[in-house]
């Protein structure tokens, strides 16, 4: 025979279903986060010069060692310079654009999305430069902490475009970290370039 169920007994019931509810929310949470990696990329007309433009592109993405989960441990930076012969484009902006909006700028162009018809140019090996700087977020100040990339990179053959790669751990601390990143072209008798800012992102230190 079937029991009747009181009122009283259907709301310890329900009291208890919802403590162990609670319960399960709480290990959850305590459970450790599955690993996201941040990343941030920029793009920048560096130079506009006759017959020459140069164009810089660069990606930040935090990682973890051999795939372990938690807070990222070091970041992974790639820089690209390339060279241009014509760039319409970028020649009509640098007309109207104003200097990028950074503390060590010397005047580069904002960024303008490449367009057709852009004509790469090869360059003699060694005429294509790269450097990487990590900077250190201290009170919402840059401070510099290292070069991942330890020099400046040079084109190893003829190019029209030359990418370097690095890693860099939380050299100075946990925190907020900023890729600067600067790309030049040797026009035969200056180097045509500058630098910009890549974007921030959380390192942890080891």
């Amino acid at each position: 025979m079937n029991r009747v169920i009181s009122d009283r007994e259907r709301c310890a019931a329900g009291r208890s279903v919802l403590v162990f509810a609670a319960l399960a929310a709480v290990l959850l949470l305590m459970l450790p986060a599955p690993a996201r990696a941040q990343s941030a990329s920029a793009s920048q007309v560096m130079a506009v010069e006759s017959g020459l433009c140069v164009y810089g592109s660069a990606t930040v993405t935090t990682a973890w060692p051999n795939g372990a989960s938690g807070l990222p441990l070091f970041f992974r930076a790639s820089t690209t310079v390339s060279a241009y012969s014509s760039c319409p484009t970028a020649t009509l902006a640098k007309q109207y654009a104003p200097a990028c909006q950074w503390p060590w700028d010397t005047g580069c162009v904002p960024y303008i999305p490449k367009q057709t018809p852009w004509t790469a140019r090869t360059m003699p090996a060694g005429w294509m430069a790269i450097l990487q700087q990590t900077y250190l977020i201290v009170n919402g100040t840059p401070q510099y902490c290292s070069t991942p990339l330890s020099t400046w990179q040079y084109s190893p053959v003829a190019e029209a475009t030359m990418t370097s790669s690095s890693a860099s751990t939380a050299m100075c601390g946990s925190g907020n970290y900023e890729l600067y990143t600067w790309v030049y072209v040797w026009d035969g008798a200056n180097w045509q370039g500058g630098g910009f800012s890549v974007g921030s992102l959380y390192v942890e230190m080891f």
